[in-house]
C-alpha cells in the first residue's frame, strides 16, 4: 500500500472515530442530564 493511499484511509478512519466520539458524548450528555444532581466537582 503506498503512502497516499495509507493517508486517505487514516483519514477516512478517523472521521468514523470522531463521528463515534460525537456519538458517545451525546449519550454521556443524556445520561448525565437523567441523573439527580449531586453534589461534587462534577456538577
Amino acid at each position: 500500500m503506498d503512502a497516499a493511499c495509507r493517508i486517505v484511509t487514516l483519514q477516512v478512519e478517523l472521521a468514523h472515530a470522531r463521528a463515534e466520539i460525537a456519538e458517545l458524548r451525546q449519550q454521556l450528555t443524556a445520561a448525565t442530564d437523567r441523573r439527580p444532581p449531586t453534589e461534587g466537582p462534577n456538577r
